[in-house]
């Protein structure tokens, strides 16, 4: 099914939130342990906080990824086993009228 244009805008922010996994300790194991955008929307809530502000990106990153399955830019089951995996995933949903880059990580919900 081809995302509408508005749809693919918010694939901006999914596609933010999966770039700034890694960076609050958001691992390819992590994506492969829960194979649901709900089940790692909840990993990410519970990644333990090493400073600061860690509580905060993993609410913004939570808030990015519950932007993917009512958009339909992932479905409930994603399927990836690596943050890659859902980079590559988003990315192709929309970047063929959205001038992004797959590291894009300009547009944090």
């Amino acid at each position: 099914m081809a995302l509408k244009e508005d749809e693919k805008q918010l694939g901006k922010k999914v596609l933010t939130a999966i770039n700034y996994l890694d960076k609050v300790g958001g691992t390819d194991a992590l994506v492969a342990a829960n194979s649901t955008v709900t089940l790692l929307i909840a990993a990410v809530k519970a990644l333990p906080n090493t400073i600061g502000s860690e509580a905060q990106a993993c609410a913004a990153i939570a808030r990015g990824l519950a932007l993917a399955v009512p958009n339909n830019i992932l479905s409930e089951s994603h399927g990836a086993s690596t943050i890659a995996g859902l980079r590559t995933t988003v990315f192709n949903a929309i970047s063929d009228t959205v001038p992004v880059f797959p590291t894009f990580a300009g547009d944090l919900p």
